[in-house]
């Protein structure tokens, strides 16, 4: 129990690490790639991240059954052949994938320049050419999430988290050079994007291979390793299909609604939004195979233990950021980016997206514990119902009220997840835990953390310098994070612990 409490939490902290890097190359790029784009190529940019998500449902489960099975491969200690025969397995189906979304994108790239997008300042020939570069790019980028999958399957999670912050570095980095000292245009900005993606790929790939238990005995490679594992991929393939059609959906409409620079700031708030999800992963991404482990095991009682002490780390993770956000959202843009202007027409934007993602990360654990049961139901069911409610209300509401509507049913549709999902659960799952759940992951840590936020809003003055505002508001949000850590049970025994450890004995 010591050990595996260890090991989770390295595999956190390393998650964490690599996620919090990723989340900062990700961020603090943005401002130079809208300066040097325009907010209209950025809408491209943005496009791009939504026909990723959307071309996502193809993954058909895949990358979540190959680190489900290893997981429970390392619980019921089967032969390291049957590992080796699922990833060749998984890798050739994948990459065909990986080939078709290529081509329709490639194919559709006129279409979409010539009937859908609505564009002033980008030409015709820039626009369509830019649409080829993403399918070029979303080939090679593709394969990463099942590479991904199974190395933290495989609980590497040191050696996943170092090659992604790695490669973070590189594309964001790498982008904003080549348009500040290259070409400030959407063609270089892909160029650069391809060939990150390729190194990324390949490191992934050879990092799993490496990583498989060694087996002597060489079998054929057939596709009756999927047997008895279809079930699982087709309801997480499922719970895909629509999960990321619900999640884009917003900014499909968008495309098509508005003008390709005011879908650009809108994008540029859902950067800022996605930010939450970015908090959440990495405790997904350890917990999840450990949750696995557990259940196939049947250990009931660190099954429960393991799942609350997740959930309650999920919430001190991002209620402090989202709260912060939220309340002083002025002041976090101006500190990011410097430009007034951005501000403006941004800041509801980010101020809903922010606080809808956040309700979203609260359910992170529990959906995680449905995926280690095998149960794809209830996710399934949750999202084709949120699917039929929010079509109509977003091809209303849009027209008459722009982005803002968008955003605006985002917090609608996560806070129906929060209030929705959970008890569903508890009543197959970890029976009885439901009460626990609401009181030490949700309750306790939103109400302290708001309480904090509205003070703070109340009484701290706006700095006008900077680099004093940068300042200020790491203060703010570190005293958000002591509420919430107070209130915690999970976040208050850890900091005592290192308390303990750092402070001389009286």
């Amino acid at each position: 129990m010591t050990r595996s409490r260890r090991v989770l939490g390295r595999n956190v902290v390393a998650n964490a690490a690599g996620t919090a890097g990723a989340l900062v190359f990700a961020l603090c790029f943005v401002p130079v790639y809208i300066r040097e784009l325009g907010p209209e190529a950025y809408g491209l940019v943005g496009l791009f991240v939504t026909l990723l998500a959307l071309a996502s449902v193809l993954d058909l489960g895949l990358s979540a059954t190959l680190n489900r099975e290893l997981a429970r491969h390392g619980a019921a200690e089967t032969g390291a052949s049957e590992s080796r025969r699922l990833v060749r397995v998984l890798q050739r189906l994948y990459w065909g994938v990986a080939l078709l979304i290529g081509l329709v994108v490639w194919v559709a790239a006129e279409p979409i320049a010539s009937h859908w997008l609505r564009f002033d300042a980008l030409s015709h020939r820039t626009t369509r050419n830019a649409l080829r570069w993403m399918a070029a790019v979303a080939v090679l980028q593709w394969p990463q999430s099942l590479y991904g999958g199974g190395l933290l399957g495989l609980e590497r999670h040191v050696l996943y988290n170092a090659i992604k912050l790695t490669f973070a570095a590189l594309r964001g980095g790498g982008a904003a050079l080549v348009l500040l000292y290259v070409a400030p245009t959407i063609e270089a900005f892909f160029a650069w994007q391809l060939i990150a993606a390729a190194l990324h790929t390949s490191c992934l790939a050879v990092a799993l291979h490496r990583s498989l238990p060694r087996t002597a005995v060489v079998h054929r490679v057939g596709w009756d390793v999927l047997r008895g594992r279809w079930r699982f991929a087709a309801g997480v393939g499922s719970i895909a299909l629509t999960t990321t059609v619900l999640t884009q959906l917003d900014k499909i409409v968008l495309t098509k609604l508005l003008p390709l620079a005011s879908f650009g700031y809108y994008a540029f708030a859902a950067t800022v939004g996605s930010a939450m999800t970015y908090l959440a992963q990495p405790f997904f991404q350890a917990f999840f195979p450990r949750l696995s482990h557990l259940h196939a095991r049947g250990a009931e009682h660190e099954l429960a233990h393991t799942y609350h002490r997740g959930c309650q780390w999920v919430a001190g993770a991002v209620v402090p950021v989202a709260l912060t956000i939220a309340f002083f959202t002025d002041e976090v843009l101006l500190a990011w980016s410097g430009d007034p202007a951005l501000v403006r027409p941004t800041r509801l934007l980010v101020r809903l997206l922010v606080l809808g993602w956040a309700l979203n990360g609260l359910v992170t654990l529990p959906y995680a514990m449905q995926l280690a049961a095998g149960w794809t139901r209830l996710a399934l069911v949750k999202t084709t119902v949120a699917i039929v409610l929010l079509v109509p209300a977003l091809l209303t509401l849009v027209p008459l009220y722009g982005a803002a509507a968008a955003a605006g049913c985002r917090v609608a549709l996560n806070l129906g997840y929060l209030l929705v999902e959970p008890p569903i659960m508890h009543r197959r799952l970890l029976r009885g835990e439901l009460r626990t759940w609401w009181g030490r992951s949700v309750a306790r840590p939103v109400l302290a953390g708001l309480a904090m936020t509205v003070a703070l809003r109340a009484v701290v003055p706006v700095a006008r310098n900077r680099i004093a505002l940068v300042l200020e508001l790491g203060a703010i949000y570190l005293l958000v994070l002591a509420a919430v850590v107070v209130v915690t049970p999970e976040l208050r025994s850890v900091c005592r612990a290192g308390l303990r450890r750092v402070l001389p004995r009286a």
